[in-house]
């Protein structure tokens, strides 16, 4: 029942999806356990599915245990190219640095970059 490591990305984003309207924007959000880098196709993933939801936001969250059973979470902000969402989804994340709470951007030095993708803008923190 919990182990997800065999479920496609599809599947993950599926999993424990919530949605609902913030001000002008429509957020989607997505929740599952296996880290970011171990879920197949993820970024590939992303793009469509906030497509077919129709969301401007999507918010993926993952809490799992690393190979030293040591627990973990990461977040991940996907937005669209439209006019003021890359903008307000780069405002969103130097916020959530700003506030202290012990989160940092994942670096290009990881082991999947999860920064890139051709559809979205992605930020992605740990």
């Amino acid at each position: 029942r919990f182990d997800q490591s065999n479920l496609s990305a599809r599947d993950l984003l599926r999993r424990d999806y919530k949605q609902w309207r913030m001000g002008a924007y429509e957020v989607g959000i997505a929740s599952f356990g296996v880290p970011f880098q171990d879920a197949c196709s993820l970024l590939d993933a992303l793009g469509s599915f906030r497509d077919e939801r129709g969301v401007d936001f999507l918010v993926c969250m993952s809490a799992f245990n690393d190979a030293d059973n040591n627990f973990k979470r990461q977040l991940l902000l996907s937005g669209g190219k439209e006019p003021g969402v890359a903008e307000s989804l780069k405002a969103m994340g130097l916020s959530l640095e700003e506030q202290g709470i012990g989160i940092q951007a994942l670096d290009d030095g990881s082991e999947v970059n999860l920064n890139k993708s051709s559809d979205s803008d992605v930020l992605c923190f740990i």
